[in-house]
């Protein structure tokens, strides 16, 4: 036994420290000619290890087609762990994902293969102890490669896991399923409450559906009736904001390198109510709207709403594919990386608006939608941290069960 506290921790009574080639015997996978895949045995590509803690036949959409002999000596059977070899990101090395499956299956040539020697370890509990701190830092440490990181079989197998006996394997990995279940659950809400946003955006943002108590015309406006440009420049001391997909927030609080030049004296002035978009990609529905003064890149184009426009309204419309497509067509230039849609361009697109007043009834409508997302996101927020809290207190003993 080497519940050793030299691992930086004690491990209770009954607990192992294993090293995997005393666990698994590790076989590298298929280099088959090109002209094979496309037909014949289910095979397991290197981003189905990478993007999913475990692999059923169903989720695998690749086939190659090889003789039965060489599919003997590369088959994956139940309970099976694969691990990526190779990665673009060292921090992505050597994650597993285990196969559940009666289907026998095939694996790739940037996959090792796991065999377990023997039923040390229980199948649901692989989905989880090769993912934890302890393990993970072990395999990024033995990653290698400057351009692409790679782990080899003999690294690999000197990667130690932490085992409680069996009955403690099955229900920690239980624990573990109850928060997958909560967390897949939530995941569905989140995509169906989607579904039905853009559903409600397509029918109130162009007049299909309308709100109980409007029943007057929509007319056609230009986009210029309803906004000026804002051109202010020169306001180098007010915060650098960022402009992305969800808003617009301070350049301090974005996860993106600040790339700005050091003189902000061209940078533009952009107010609350106003609606930033790239210049360059509105044709893709880079817009968004500001809650905030600030300066951003001259780059954008900021557009400052007049008294007879509801900014969110236009915020949520210019996100949809007709208006989309709209500032397509009016954009300058002769391919898409050339594609201009300045304030000229932008003011003559034309559409049927409502008026102000149904404007923010349709407004409050969508926000509603949008906050009901947030907190189901903020839900599933949660339960990924306490996962991953239990994740490490659970597989390394810290905390115990009652059973």
């Amino acid at each position: 036994m080497e519940n050793s506290p030299s691992y930086g921790f004690e491990l209770p009574m009954g607990w192992e420290v294993k090293s995997l080639n005393s666990l698994f015997s590790f076989k590298n996978g298929i280099n088959a000619d090109k002209n094979s895949y496309g037909s014949g045995v289910k095979f397991i590509n290197v981003m189905e290890v990478i993007n999913n803690e475990f692999i059923t036949p169903d989720m695998i959409p690749g086939t190659v087609n090889i003789s039965d002999n060489k599919k003997k000596q590369y088959i994956v059977r139940n309970g099976d762990v694969l691990f990526n070899r190779t990665s673009e990101v060292n921090d992505e090395i050597g994650l597993s994902s285990i196969y559940y499956g009666a289907e026998e299956v095939v694996f790739g040539g940037f996959v090792i293969h796991g065999k377990p020697l023997g039923n040390r370890i229980n199948d649901l509990f692989k989905k989880y102890c090769f993912r934890i701190g302890f393990v993970r830092n072990q395999i990024i440490k033995a990653g290698q490669g400057a351009v692409r990181s790679n782990i080899g079989q003999k690294d690999l197998q000197k990667v130690k896991v932490i085992l409680p006996p069996l009955n403690e394997q099955i229900e920690i990995a239980k624990a573990l399923t109850n928060w997958d279940r909560a967390i897949r659950k939530t995941s569905q809400l989140i995509e169906q409450k989607k579904l039905q946003k853009k559903w409600l955006m397509q029918q109130l943002l162009t007049g299909k559906k309308r709100l109980n108590r409007f029943s007057g015309e929509w007319r056609e406006h230009s986009l210029g009736d309803f906004f000026t440009e804002r051109k202010e420049t020169g306001f180098k001391d007010l915060e650098l904001l960022s402009v992305g997909q969800n808003g617009i927030y301070p350049q301090s609080e974005s996860d993106k390198k600040d790339t700005s030049n050091s003189d902000k004296s061209k940078y533009k002035k952009i107010c609350p109510s106003d609606i930033g978009y790239n210049t360059m990609r509105m044709w893709q529905g880079r817009s968004a709207l500001s809650s905030s003064t600030g300066i951003v890149s001259p780059a954008y184009t900021i557009v400052k709403p007049k008294k007879n426009a509801v900014s969110e309204y236009f915020a949520y419309l210019f996100k949809t594919p007709k208006i989309i497509n709209l500032f397509w067509r009016n954009s300058q230039g002769l391919v898409s990386d050339t594609l201009n849609c300045k304030f000229k361009d932008f003011s003559i697109v034309k559409t049927k608006i409502p008026d102000k007043e149904e404007q923010k009834a349709i407004v409050n409508i969508l926000r509603l939608a949008d906050e009901e997302l947030q907190l189901l996101q903020s839900k599933l927020n949660q339960l990924k941290a306490q996962k991953r809290w239990l994740m490490q207190v659970l597989l390394s003993g810290k905390k115990r069960l009652n059973f």
